[in-house]
């Protein structure tokens, strides 16, 4: 619950969805709580019936965290999904070739605009303004607000 109130206060996650996983922890924790520290009782003979029941319910305490934290975690990795496209797009299909020309023929030919300006990779270097254009807004918005 304290973390859902301090995702909330940072604006990572609504109100309501914090009081919706608030209302789901306390549920999870009053009524499997007690059952859940049966997996303890492992030394004292309890039936194993008794154990995996317990262990279960012991298992079933970290779920509202995840309920938590997984909207807090998207609203975080937005723009690395931004940068992720980019890289993906551009800089990887052409820092292989390049790597494959400076294995192949060596570094210098790596360089040379021979290399370099080929339709192949000149197509690249375009694709890369569609993973440009994406990252942009991000950056202006997460620098500005």
């Amino acid at each position: 619950m304290v973390i859902a109130f301090l995702f909330a206060r940072l604006t990572l996650l609504s109100l309501a969805r914090a009081g919706r996983n608030s209302t789901l922890s306390a549920t999870i924790f009053l009524s499997g709580g007690i059952v859940g520290t049966l997996h303890h009782l492992y030394f004292s003979g309890t039936p194993t019936m008794v154990l995996a029941r317990g262990s279960v319910f012991s298992a079933l305490e970290v779920v509202p965290l995840l309920f938590v934290g997984q909207p807090a975690a998207l609203r975080l990795l937005e723009p690395e999904r931004r940068v992720l496209a980019m890289v993906v797009i551009s800089l990887l299909p052409v820092g292989l070739m390049q790597t494959w020309a400076a294995v192949e023929y060596g570094y210098r030919y790596a360089r040379t605009p021979e290399f370099l300006q080929r339709g192949v990779i000149d197509l690249f270097r375009w694709l890369r303004v569609v993973g440009d254009t994406i990252f942009a807004p991000g950056t202006s918005r997460s620098c500005c607000s």
